[in-house]
């Protein structure tokens, strides 16, 4: 079994570093990741993401919570992303969304970097913004506490 990890590297939800990078339809994302996707992120010029959904998670105080990893494994580059909604005290969402992308045909580091920001895209494209909101104020409600923002309303 060969084993390649020159280009691997994990992001869970306990590496929390709030970003502010600057992509052209969103000057400031509010995002909760490691310091590895916001840094691919940067070098890709921003995040993916529109100013529809941008103004979604300002509006509503929400961050994305991104999860993913990126390897070569077995002769194939191999990315995943998993995105979530979270609030500014961590409270994360159930509903979620995920992408991967796999290419078999070349298996190096730099084309695992390269299918974790189009799953990165194809996530944050998908996702259902409103849904996972709302999954957010059913988790409130369950423990008791007022979602944050709806006394504003």
């Amino acid at each position: 079994m060969k084993k390649s990890l020159s280009f691997a590297f994990l992001l869970s939800t306990s590496l929390y570093a709030a970003t502010a990078a600057a992509s052209s339809a969103c000057p400031s994302v509010p995002v909760t990741t490691s310091p590895q996707i916001n840094s691919l992120v940067k070098l890709k010029g921003g995040w993916p993401i529109s100013e529809a959904q941008c103004a979604f998670l300002h509006k509503h105080n929400l961050q994305l919570h991104v999860t993913a990893d990126a390897k070569v494994l077995s002769g194939a580059s191999v990315a995943w992303v998993a995105l979530r909604l979270a609030r500014k005290d961590r409270l994360v969402s159930g509903e979620f969304m995920s992408s991967t992308h796999v290419d078999s045909g070349r298996a190096d580091s730099s084309r695992a970097e390269e299918l974790l920001y189009l799953s990165l895209e194809s996530t944050i494209a998908q996702m259902d913004y409103e849904g996972a909101a709302r999954s957010l104020d059913g988790l409130l409600i369950a423990s008791g506490q007022k979602a944050a923002g709806k006394a504003a309303k």
